[in-house]
């Protein structure tokens, strides 16, 4: 019989009744389908009847599950107390270990399911997890979010949209993982009073949900401790692999946590243990601070007592005091340090400023040596740390671009010295030249002369000719190393004209790299001037390309994926298209060679849609300087690759420096990707030998 209406929310209707067979309170909740004989509708109920066999102390337990005339009904125990979203609306925020106390229990409810039923909820949220009078953590609505998913059509998504995982969003499969996601949205709001995601149409939620990055707890509430935001950070991950595997793993890491949340260990139940009292913080502290008292009473009377022995005596305790304060003292600092890992970060960032705001001082002065100042940038690129973040990575170019700039300076120097040295040489062979003229006037002039003035005369000359012969064997040594010099010369600006460019398409910054064309074109000879130029016709086929797949109002928009679907959107290298009723999304280089050919020649037929061509092009947009299609392309495009690869190299060189383990592993990757290009996997092997 039912009384009275006590709820309700998305998948029906609550009510407060009785159950006459046995004369007890029931919560009784009620779906009128509209069709019960639906397939989806037959898919709840089995997942409802599934759901009513489980039986844990941190899940409502269901009673019953049926349908008549058309409605279906789940009875279930009636439970005293309030969901944790009424409390957010009325007290804001939670404590920070009673919400992870909440969210703990919440977990175990969610393992029992998962183990034993193979059951995920698919619909966690403050509204579905109940707080009884007693303080036990009551998860609801276990088996009913199939209801949302199933009963009307299929372009409606499972779950609440403010908290769902990206996945459910798409329509991909789902595991406990997508719980996880939707507990740590929970959490999140839990900490801080405040969804991590807001917007008024479902499409922002889901963009949002997809691209967006959550602001850390830590920096919104200073007293929240980063091993808390970082919890919550990790299961609040995008792609389900870098959130915890499952909730066991998730259960252990919680209860590391609370070591340090809770007002005392033993109000941290185990893994996988049942918590069935309340956490009563204000009692937990009085019993501690009793506890404290108490304790200091103790060593009142115990110093009371110590102060009748002998002099000597209350020097050796003093002193143990101090020493055990000491200790006591180094141990704090060293927790201090371990748990302050983000300041560290900011101390070395500010760090390598200051270093680096030094070394432009320096080099702008002019008063310190190139050399001095080159050893002093690879000094600081040896600082930056190994695994290199965001943060960091314009400092490290910056650096990178220094150095090249000396050493260039330092090259066209070496230049200019050995041009002086070639005409001092030149200068020197003249003078030698008109001496053996005048010499040679001379012998003619005593050719008559005695036969010793002949000798000597042909000695002279002998000797002369050994002259002269040395010094055009000179000029000849010394033109050849002009030449090479020029050589070396041309392929260090061509690479760091290719590095750049690369570097650019790399950031899709199509402008930077016109620029950097015009750049080298008008301040290298004449001869390279074409050269130069033909890369512009490239990186304007890489610029359209590049507004086909990141362009909200791409020409691709409208065109049809076969056997997937009709295209609705395209963003930042995603396609989004119309498949099966569902919006799924798939990145651009993730669709088949022959789909990506054919979808280019119908948006952008103004660029070669010869399939050779299109092969290199999207290799080079791509990054994939290993594509088989390079292999035929022209020479400009060859040294292109020759010059990403010498950057590579010279890269992991640098590495080696100061992380000779990843530099090996890198050296490995980069020949295996050459491997079958034997120009340039010799060249890596020569120059990595030692790392390899």
């Amino acid at each position: 019989v039912i009384r009275e209406k006590i709820g309700g929310g998305a998948t029906g209707n609550v009510y407060k009744a009785v159950q006459l067979s046995l004369g007890r309170e029931v919560a009784l909740k009620i779906i009128d389908s509209g069709n019960t004989g639906d397939e989806r509708f037959e898919a709840l109920m089995h997942e409802a009847r599934a759901a009513a066999k489980l039986n844990h102390v941190n899940l409502i337990q269901a009673l019953a599950v049926g349908e008549e005339d058309g409605i279906c009904y789940m009875a279930m125990n009636l439970v005293e107390g309030e969901t944790v979203k009424t409390r957010l609306q009325r007290e804001g925020a939670f404590e920070i270990d009673e919400a992870l106390h909440v969210v703990q229990q919440v977990a175990e409810a969610l393992w029992y399911a998962w183990e034993n039923a193979h059951m995920i909820h698919r619909d966690v949220k403050p509204e579905n997890i109940m707080i009884t009078k007693d303080g036990i953590i009551k998860l609801t609505d276990m088996g009913l979010a199939v209801f949302l998913s199933g009963l009307d059509g299929p372009d409606v998504i499972s779950g609440s949209p403010s908290y769902m995982s990206p996945e459910q969003f798409s329509g991909d499969e789902t595991d406990s993982r997508c719980d996880i996601y939707s507990l740590g949205i929970t959490l999140y709001e839990m900490l801080s009073g405040e969804l991590p995601f807001k917007s008024e149409t479902l499409e922002a939620i889901a963009e949002q949900h997809f691209r967006e990055v959550a602001l850390p707890l830590h920096r919104l509430n200073q007293d929240i401790p980063v091993k808390v935001s970082n919890l919550v950070r990790r299961m609040m991950e995008k792609y389900p692999e870098d959130r915890f595997a499952d909730m066991n793993e998730l259960l252990n890491e919680i209860w590391e946590v609370r070591q340090i949340t809770a007002p005392d260990n033993a109000m941290v139940p185990d893994v996988h243990t049942i918590s069935i009292g309340r956490l009563n913080y204000e009692r937990q502290l009085k019993l501690m601070q009793s506890e404290e008292n108490n304790t200091q009473n103790v060593i009142r009377s115990e110093n009371e007592r110590r102060r009748s022995r002998r002099k000597d005596i209350f020097y050796i305790v003093t002193l143990s005091i101090v020493l055990l304060s000491m200790i006591f003292s180094h141990l704090f600092q060293y927790y201090l340090s371990y748990n302050s890992d983000s300041y560290t970060d900011s101390h070395e960032f500010e760090s390598l400023q200051h270093r680096i705001q030094n070394f432009e001082d320096n080099m702008n002065s002019g008063h310190i040596a190139n050399s001095i100042l080159e050893i002093e940038a690879i000094d600081i690129l040896k600082n930056f740390p190994a695994k290199r973040v965001s943060q960091l990575d314009p400092l490290y170019w910056k650096m990178r671009c220094y150095i090249a700039e000396l050493r260039e300076h330092n090259l066209r120097t070496g230049m200019v010295s050995k041009d002086n040295y070639i005409k001092e040489l030149s200068l020197h062979l003249n003078n030698e030249l008109l001496r053996s003229s005048s010499l040679e006037q001379e012998l003619a002039d005593k050719e008559k002369g005695v036969e010793d003035n002949q000798k000597q005369q042909a000695m002279v000359e002998s000797e002369l000719r050994k002259e002269i012969e040395k010094l055009r064997s000179m000029t000849e040594r010394f033109s050849l190393e002009v030449k090479n010099a020029d050589t070396r010369y041309e392929q260090v600006w061509k690479n760091l004209f290719l590095t750049a460019l690369y570097f650019s398409i790399r950031n899709r910054d199509f402008n930077r790299a016109m620029a950097i064309i015009g750049y080298y074109s008008g301040h290298q000879p004449a001869a390279y001037q074409l050269w130069c130029q033909s890369f512009q016709k490239i990186i304007s086929e890489l610029e359209k390309i590049d507004t086909l797949f990141y362009s909200k109002t791409s020409k691709l928009v409208g065109l049809t994926i076969p056997r997937e679907g009709r295209i609705v959107m395209v963003d930042s290298g995603n396609i989004f298209f119309q498949s099966k009723g569902t919006v799924r999304s798939s990145t651009w280089y993730d669709l088949e060679p022959a789909i990506l050919y054919s979808l280019i020649r119908q948006a952008a037929p103004e660029i070669n849609a010869k399939k050779n061509n299109l092969e290199i092009v999207l290799a080079l947009y791509g990054g994939n300087m290993t594509h088989p299609a390079l292999n035929n392309a022209q020479p400009p495009i060859l040294e292109w690759r020759g010059a990403v690869v010498k950057f590579s190299i010279e890269s992991i060189l640098i590495l080696s420096f100061y992380n000779r383990t990843q530099a090996s592993a890198e050296s490995v990757t980069l020949l295996e990707r050459f491997k079958h290009i034997p120009e340039l996997a010799t060249e890596i092997e020569q120059k990595l030998k030692q790392l390899l």
